[in-house]
């Protein structure tokens, strides 16, 4: 079963017409995994100040929200706690494995509790859930781009072939390539509409120049004659 990497790899070869519409998924992974990040910052600011019972509750430590360079020392470094009791105001902490550890007074740990410091539940872990789903849903829209790709490309093989024009005018056609002899509806068909057209009618039948950008092709009697440019 290929990847998804291998199946953009294959939808930019076998499609390039989707190039820019799966190159602005990519973009859009980084702004989902950005928006999952926001939403748990957003969820730290609505933490409450804790309930009076708070014995035997854990919680996580998000040191880099702490000003206090004696943080980490005071709870041995460790990622959560509970609290084991209260002694006249003072909260004792227990460590993971049920190691014994410091202490603060109820005022101090409040004050942690409303800087973010003190959270009820494993930002890491949250993170990762969130990022896990954006990741989910960002494959879906590949696969719903990529399988649209198909879809089109197939569609537009089908209308081209169902014209039965000589071989080698339709496989010049599926490849989007022009050439000279093309009829009008040959041109639209493998390049697309122009973006303007210059008609003049004379003695000698109608003229066309149709403008591609820097490429200009000239049509004599709904006929491609030559073109100019790239």
């Amino acid at each position: 079963m290929r990847n998804t990497s291998s199946l953009l790899i294959l939808a930019l070869t076998i499609f390039p017409t989707t190039a820019f519409a799966l190159a602005e998924l990519d973009d859009a992974r980084e702004r989902l995994i950005d928006s999952a990040l926001d939403r748990v910052k957003q969820r730290t600011q609505k933490t409450d100040p804790p309930d009076k019972d708070l014995i035997g509750t854990k919680w996580w430590v998000a040191y880099r929200r702490s000003s206090d360079p004696t943080l980490k020392t005071l709870l041995d470094n460790v990622e959560w706690f509970k609290i084991a009791k209260e002694e006249s105001g003072f909260f004792r902490f227990e460590y993971p494995n049920g190691r014994p550890g410091g202490g603060i007074t109820r005022e101090g740990f409040e004050k942690l509790v409303k800087d973010k410091v003190f959270v009820p539940y494993d930002p890491a872990a949250e993170i990762a859930e969130e990022i896990r789903k954006e990741k989910a849903q960002v494959r879906n829209e590949e696969a719903k781009a990529t399988a649209a790709a198909k879809k089109a490309h197939d569609s537009r093989i089908a209308r081209i072939k169902a014209k039965q024009w000589p071989l080698p005018i339709e496989q010049t056609v599926i490849e989007r390539k022009v050439q000279i002899g093309m009829t009008a509806e040959q041109v639209t068909m493998a390049w697309g509409k122009p973006s303007r057209i210059n008609r003049s009618v004379g003695r000698w039948g109608e003229h066309e120049q149709w403008v591609y950008g820097s490429t200009y092709l000239y049509f004599e009697n709904g006929i491609l004659d030559s073109l100019v440019g790239e």
